[in-house]
């Protein structure tokens, strides 16, 4: 029987759902059969990882390992989390469990250092202000040829807004997305090419931003990073 995929979700639901409904309409097959078992753990108890890291508020990690064993003994084959912040804990819920876990923050670094348009060029980064604070895209990104643009504190402050809205189900959150328009035409006119999705909800309110810059939807990146180990993992059931 063929091992499922583990999501550990919760973090928020609809950005849960969001990946599930990726990874289901990106899979190509022509009967029910054929699509990815998935096994989705969905744990909106997580304490607020935006609390942790701003205000000192109770970590997330002892939920977080609680929901991971929970998928473990769903005998899922590894672990996704649609949760940036999230990864900030990744090193230490990896070491406590034996599931594999497929970094999102690793799989969209992958994404643009290996496509041209973003070699050498701008990209903006639209997340918590908990990602921002813990800087797990700047790590990343500071020995790449991608130039990673950080907002300022007061646009910081729009985009949280956003954030949370989106969490409420405001869908779309149009006073938010009139504050942020001018942000990004900011940011357009001085080169950046491409906003980088780095909060599970941010590629919700894509279809809204009406710009021309790349709206990188790393939900939709880490759905396809999933159907590609998973086709790969058959071939090799196969052989």
């Amino acid at each position: 029987m063929e091992r499922p995929v583990g999501i550990l979700g919760g973090m928020g639901p609809a950005a849960t759902v969001d990946l599930f409904e990726k990874i289901v309409s990106n899979t190509t097959v022509v009967e029910d059969q054929e699509h990815i078992p998935i096994s989705i753990y969905n744990n909106p108890q997580i304490p607020s990882r935006i609390e942790a890291v701003l205000k000192g508020g109770k970590s997330p990690i002892d939920e977080l390992i609680k929901s991971a064993k929970e998928l473990e003994k769903m005998n899922v084959e590894f672990i996704v989390m649609p949760c940036h912040t999230a990864h900030f804990w990744i090193d230490e819920l990896q070491a406590n469990i034996n599931t594999p876990i497929i970094s999102m923050v690793d799989n969209t670094l992958e994404l643009l250092v290996n496509d041209s348009k973003y070699i050498d060029n701008k990209v903006l980064l639209l997340a918590s202000p908990a990602t921002v604070k813990t800087k797990i895209y700047e790590e990343k990104f500071k020995t790449e040829n991608v130039d990673l643009v950080i907002p300022t504190e007061e646009e910081q402050q729009v985009i949280t807004q956003l954030i949370l809205n989106v969490k409420k189900g405001l869908l779309p959150p149009t006073e938010d997305l009139e504050k942020l328009s001018p942000i990004l035409s900011k940011y357009e006119d001085k080169g950046v090419v491409g906003l980088i999705g780095g909060c599970t909800e941010i590629p919700l309110i894509f279809p809204y931003i009406d710009h021309q810059m790349v709206k990188i939807d790393t939900t939709l990146q880490l759905a396809k990073k999933v159907i590609e180990l998973k086709q790969s993992s058959k071939t090799l059931l196969k052989v």
